[in-house]
């Protein structure tokens, strides 16, 4: 008796292609490498030059800016000062006030180290961040008798906005005055916002 695979040579095939060693699997041919790396560094380059761009389309917080800012929030501060019916907060803000116009007052010199005229300039820099929708958000509050409690929120968000703005600046700026300004007028802000938001925890 002969096996049943010797019978029936198809079974006997398919027999020997089951035990048989598979065929290595090929791998790509070297054009097909080539076309592979080509589209890789294609893909990195791409992602750097999104990466470039998406910094250079970042605005850059400059010297000016920062002047900017203050003048917006000396401008709110003395507008609703003596509006408030916290105690607390009327004393904290007419702090505010006070420390904003020395800031105001001492930024000439500083901007004319960075080489900005402060005097001729000053139009061109207060329509970099004007004080409009601030005050209209401020005035709806006052209408609906909310203006103590979203004064304070609203003015230690942009007291903490205006702080980095001023890190970045001292960062970038090789001006020694300049320097010295931002680091008082950050410090006296920073006083300040620590007694509003004790006014807020408290409210």
């Amino acid at each position: 008796m002969y096996p049943d695979n010797f019978n029936n040579p198809s079974q006997g095939i398919d027999y020997l292609n089951q035990i048989a060693t598979p065929p290595p699997v090929e791998g790509f041919d070297k054009k097909t490498k080539i076309i592979m790396a080509i589209l890789g560094l294609i893909g990195f380059l791409t992602l750097v030059a999104i990466f470039i761009f998406s910094q250079n389309a970042m605005p850059k917080t400059t010297s000016s800016h920062v002047a900017a800012r203050v003048n917006k929030l000396l401008t709110i501060s003395q507008k609703y000062n003596n509006k408030f019916r916290s105690t607390s907060l009327q004393t904290t803000n007419s702090s505010l006030v006070s420390v904003l116009t020395t800031a105001e007052a001492s930024l000439s010199d500083p901007l004319q180290a960075t080489g900005i005229d402060y005097k001729d300039k000053k139009k061109e820099i207060l329509a970099l961040d004007p004080s409009d929708k601030l005050e209209e958000k401020l005035d709806d509050a006052a209408l609906n008798t909310q203006l103590d409690i979203t004064y304070a929120h609203e003015m230690n968000i942009q007291i903490t906005d205006t702080i980095a703005m001023m890190s970045k600046v001292y960062k970038s700026t090789k001006s020694r005055a300049m320097r010295q300004w931002l680091e008082k007028t950050a410090t006296d802000l920073e006083n300040i916002q620590k007694q509003i938001n004790q006014i807020i925890k408290s409210s």
